[in-house]
């Protein structure tokens, strides 16, 4: 059915920007999960430069397109909204964890939130040592770190965005008192090895 119907396709069941998404999103990790399996067990292929991402074809809503498409053309480019990047998963181990159920209907935003804080209180992904005053984050935050920062900037109204104040919406405990009584000019930021091996079920 994602192949046949999508928010550019029929519109009309797409009520907002939230289910427009949810469908986007709800769609990429089918994909990933279809063309991982269907590698399986050729594990290297996800991340093979001219594998996944670049050269497999996939159909949403009768239209051609690649992951890549998905991703960067449509999901980032439209939304503009920095915690699909917690959701959308690439089936490596450093990506985050699927969600353990689909998204219900006007639960969109709801979600994403969720998927941001689990995310954020991982301390594979989050780390802060105060001694040090050294940030250590998922690559994830470096590579489309212009999402975090544009979103500070552009829906925040923050001229000056740092990381540490987009970590700071969603980190709770210890770290978080931690972080928010250290300024961004004194953070050292550095970043987790990101380990590209498929996420298979041991």
């Amino acid at each position: 059915r994602i192949s046949a119907i999508s928010p550019d396709s029929h519109p009309q069941y797409f009520k907002d920007g939230g289910e427009q998404l949810r469908y986007w999103m709800t769609a990429y990790n089918a994909w990933v999960l279809y063309i991982a399996a269907s590698e399986y067990p050729a594990k290297n292929s996800i991340w093979n430069i001219l594998g996944l991402f670049r050269n497999r074809d996939i159909k949403l809503g009768g239209k051609a397109m690649t992951l890549e498409d998905l991703e960067h053309r449509i999901i980032r480019k439209r939304y503009k909204e920095p915690r699909i990047h917690f959701y959308i998963n690439c089936a490596a181990y450093s990506c985050p964890p699927l969600w353990p159920s689909s998204i219900a209907e006007g639960k969109t935003w709801d979600v994403l939130n969720q998927a941001a804080k689990r995310f954020i209180n991982d301390q594979r992904n989050v780390k802060f040592d105060p001694a040090a005053k050294r940030l250590y984050l998922s690559k994830i935050f470096d590579w489309f770190s212009e999402d975090f920062l544009g979103y500070l900037r552009d829906q925040k109204g923050n001229g000056k965005p740092h990381i540490s104040q987009f970590i700071l919406m969603y980190l709770d405990g210890p770290q978080r008192e931690a972080l928010a009584n250290t300024s961004p000019e004194q953070i050292t930021l550095k970043y987790f090895p990101y380990d590209k091996s498929l996420n298979e079920q041991k």
